[in-house]
């Protein structure tokens, strides 16, 4: 038996979905095996799409941070979440079966390489801050952040002190595990249910399973 079963794999489903939800939630996991062991950091990265190829992410660790060693050159896992929500078997009118959990995510996977030119930290300092704005939504507007706002020195004193770094991108994984193994009609009841009380998180799902069944 493969995994991720065939029913959680989505790549084929909408060839932007995995970008689009790289840019909605940039909060990661970065997960790496160096001379400290294998670790794993939670973090902002931008994703950088490319007509010629899947691209690369962008982000930072701080300096002390052990995931730092041996991070030039090696492989690297960024997990991306999206929406996700525990099913109960009641809201897929049965009770003879085990809850489970509806989510999406990104798997990227690709090799790390440090950059630690200014030119390269100036453009990520400012993706970053972007894509924190955006995610604030009307709130975002109003605490916009630019490069310019801070000092020539202010900047040499913080850029030693973070490791920059980009991912080339060799493979991008979608995963889409929306109750895709059981019946239309299970399906249906819980897309009802998501959206009568899965909050936001719900809303999305919803919309996801209800654009699967048509």
């Amino acid at each position: 038996m493969s995994y991720p079963p065939v029913s959680y794999r989505d790549r084929d489903r909408d060839p932007d979905a995995a970008a689009r939800l790289m840019r909605a939630r940039p909060f990661a996991h970065l997960f790496t095996a160096g001379p400290a062991g294998l670790r794993a950091t939670r973090l902002p990265l931008i994703h950088d799409p490319s007509p010629d190829g899947p691209g690369r992410l962008r982000g930072h660790l701080h300096g002390a941070n052990p995931q730092c060693d041996g991070l030039n050159g090696a492989d690297a896992l960024a997990a991306f979440s999206g929406p996700d929500l525990y099913v109960p078997p009641a809201w897929r009118g049965e009770t003879g079966r085990a809850p489970s959990w509806a989510y999406t995510a990104v798997h990227v996977r690709g090799r790390a390489r440090v950059r630690d030119e200014p030119a390269f930290i100036d453009r990520l300092m400012e993706d970053l801050a972007a894509a924190g704005a955006a995610s604030l939504g009307e709130a975002g507007d109003g605490v916009a952040w630019r490069l310019h706002q801070v000092t020539e020195e202010y900047r040499a004193r913080l850029y030693p002190l973070i490791t920059a770094f980009e991912i080339e991108i060799a493979d991008i994984e979608p995963l889409a595990k929306i109750e895709g193994d059981h019946s239309d009609a299970a399906r249906r009841t819980v897309a009802e249910n998501f959206a009568q009380h899965g909050g936001e998180d719900g809303a999305a799902l919803t919309a996801l399973i209800r654009e699967e069944l048509g």
